[in-house]
């Protein structure tokens, strides 16, 4: 019986792995599609979720992107899918009262 369970355990796990990309990539695809600009950080979080890296001119983020966000621009936010197979994120730039100026999503194979 215990081999029997370790069997459905070792099968279910690539299910759950595909699964969690998947809505990773849903989920982020569709805070990207709602967010507009002038929406607030606060938005952004609700939106995308609390885990980002954060980028700024003190300490810049160029996995994905090698150009930093220019004035008004003073930082900008990064969600990565990181379970997926390949690179995926969205970015979001913010002015100084935390206001979104662009947004930009990366896919890369």
């Amino acid at each position: 019986m215990r081999v029997h369970r370790i069997g459905w355990v070792l099968l279910m796990l690539p299910v759950v792995y595909v699964s969690s990309c998947t809505y990773t990539s849903i989920t982020g695809n569709r805070a990207y599609e709602r967010l507009q600009v002038g929406d607030s950080k606060d938005t952004v979080i609700r939106l995308f979720g609390a885990r980002f890296v954060r980028e700024t001119d003190d300490h810049p983020f160029t996995k994905y992107d090698n150009r930093q966000c220019q004035s008004p621009c003073v930082e900008r936010l990064w969600f990565e899918n990181k379970l997926a197979f390949y690179e995926e994120a969205w970015s979001v730039d913010l002015d100084k009262a935390g206001v979104v100026l662009d947004k930009g999503s990366y896919t890369m194979p």
